[in-house]
């Protein structure tokens, strides 16, 4: 494997990521070949181990950030339908969108005042554009998706002089 790194925002409390990747590929030697989330984290409960420090061990706080996680799926989850210009039937979509305001903490809006509020809607859009980049970036390395990728780069051209 090549040299590791943190994806970018990724909050790695400074462990170094080559230390990490090899903690989880002594996991992956351990176990059947693959590494799944709970040998991970029984891996990382010796202090001495590389991926500790990553993992929240207070019980107490742990919960908190758990119950966020679960709000913010049950956010993510719930669905309406919306009527879209251009567009016969009404779609099936996020009934929540996560924005980022400038400066501010990102926050769920009802799907409807995103797609009629001019920053909120360029946000989105924003993001949207993020994750399409995201997503070229992660399957980058299928070859039975060359072509797509060259559509995904007319896509953000596109996409960025909408933006």
């Amino acid at each position: 494997m090549s040299k590791y790194e943190w994806a970018k925002g990724f909050p790695s409390k400074g462990v170094d990521p080559d230390k990490a990747g090899k903690a989880i590929d002594r996991v992956r030697h351990k176990t059947t070949g693959g590494a799944n989330p709970e040998d991970v984290v029984n891996a990382a409960k010796s202090s001495r181990n590389a991926l500790h420090k990553l993992f929240t061990w207070d019980d107490s706080e742990a919960a908190q950030q758990y119950r966020l996680e679960q709000a913010r799926g049950v956010l993510r989850s719930l669905t309406c339908r919306v009527k879209v210009v251009g567009v016969k039937e009404p779609i099936n979509t996020r009934a929540f969108v996560h924005i980022k305001r400038k400066e501010q903490a990102g926050s769920y809006e009802p799907v409807e005042t995103v797609l009629s509020d001019k920053e909120m809607s360029s946000a989105w859009l924003k993001r949207a554009l993020s994750e399409l980049q995201s997503w070229r970036r992660r399957y980058a390395t299928i070859k039975e998706l060359v072509s797509v990728r060259s559509q995904i780069d007319g896509l953000v051209e596109s996409i960025e002089e909408l933006a």
